[in-house]
Order: structure tokens, then C-alpha cells, then sequence
């Protein structure tokens, strides 16, 4: 299992966040691609996406030193964090690639073992497919926590978004309206669905392709 990517959530955004972040990552001896920032709307919280250059193995290990590193920053001192490993299972460029893309939409869910095969057949086969093309969609990503909780995994569907509005689009709209989607939707656990600003989007090096 890879890690491709850690995720930092935190309630506000801090000053300096992108920096804190590649500071950490360089104690740690991890090297960004990317970092971007998105701030909820509406209401309070932040996701930071620090996309590493290349995956690297021994995800436990970096998540605890970049985590101790990340709480020796000043920007971060009196902030709390969560930090989650990430590994990417699928990537897919939107009907509407070509776009800025201001809003990023995330939903989380958790899926007990015995639905995990349909739920990711389902996701990878029509799902996500699906969703990527439909007009406004710039990008669509999967990503699985490299933690488990029991017998639950924890998965983040992350879409780059031209408006909000996408989201109630008829296009959108039908594609989440099928058959497997009815039968799969349900074993979904602890299911979140936020939608985001994208503050800040930069490269800090040698980023993979589309990162």
C-alpha cells in the first residue's frame, strides 16, 4: 500500500499553512508535488492536500514523524490537526478538464469488509466514470485512508468542480440515479459530504503528473 498523499483537516485556516506543511514534510524526508487548501462553505474547516512527488512505502511511520513534525510548527502551535494517510485509486480527468476549478466536493464513507468488493467495483466501474463526465466536472479522484477502523475502511471521493451548481445539475443528478447505485449506497457508513473553496493550489517541486 502506498502512500500518495496526506490529508491535514483543521477547523480554521492558518497563516502560513502551505509552509508549515512542506517544512514538516522536509523533517520528515517527504517531498511534496503539490500542495492545495480548500475552506468549507459555509460554516468552519480546511483540508490541506500535501501530494507527495512519488508514493512512498512505510505509510505509518512517515504519518507519525511528519504528524510530530507538523505540531513543532509555529503556524500550527495552538491549531488542532488531523492528519490521514492516503493512498490514490483512481484519477480521472473531467468533462470539463479545461477549466478552472474554484470548488472541490468531497464525500467520505466508511464500508464494512463484507460490501468493500461491491462498493469498489461499483465506484471504479460506474460511479465514478459517470460523474467525471458530466459538464462541469474538471477532475475526479479516489483515495483510501491507509488506516482501518475494525473491520471499516474509510474512503474520500474528491471532485474538482466549475461551480457548486454542478452538484444539482440534472447530468449530475442522473448519474447518481441507477440500479447498483441504490443497492450500493446503503452500506455506506459515517457518510460525509462537504463542499469546499479551493484557497490555494501550488506546486512545491518535482509534482507527478496532474498533481
Amino acid at each position: 500500500m502506498a502512500l500518495d498523499a496526506l490529508l491535514v483537516k483543521c477547523r480554521q485556516v492558518p497563516q502560513q499553512l502551505a509552509d508549515a506543511l512542506r517544512e514538516a514534510g522536509r523533517a520528515t524526508g517527504l517531498a511534496f508535488g503539490s500542495i492545495t487548501i480548500h475552506a468549507a462553505l459555509p460554516g468552519t474547516g480546511t483540508y490541506a492536500y500535501a501530494w507527495l512527488a512519488a508514493p512512498a512505502l512505510n505509510a505509518n511511520d512517515y504519518l507519525a514523524r511528519f504528524s510530530g513534525a507538523l505540531q513543532r510548527e509555529s503556524a500550527l502551535s495552538s491549531v488542532e490537526v488531523e492528519v490521514l494517510p492516503l493512498e490514490l485509486l483512481m484519477d480521472l480527468s473531467g468533462a470539463s478538464v479545461r477549466e478552472a476549478a474554484p470548488f472541490h466536493y468531497v464525500v467520505e464513507a466508511g464500508v464494512d469488509a463484507e460490501h468493500e468488493s461491491e462498493f469498489n467495483a461499483w465506484y471504479d466501474a460506474e460511479h465514478l466514470p459517470g460523474l467525471a463526465a458530466v459538464a462541469g466536472c474538471v477532475r475526479a479522484r479516489r483515495l483510501r485512508v491507509l488506516e482501518t477502523l475494525e473491520t471499516r475502511s474509510i474512503y474520500l471521493t474528491c471532485y474538482a468542480l466549475v461551480s457548486s451548481g454542478v452538484l444539482k445539475s440534472e447530468a449530475w443528478l442522473a448519474a447518481r440515479r441507477t440500479s447498483w447505485s441504490d443497492r450500493v449506497r446503503p452500506t455506506f457508513r459515517d457518510t460525509k459530504r462537504t463542499v469546499f473553496q479551493t484557497i490555494s493550489s501550488t506546486r512545491t517541486g518535482a509534482a507527478r503528473s496532474g498533481n
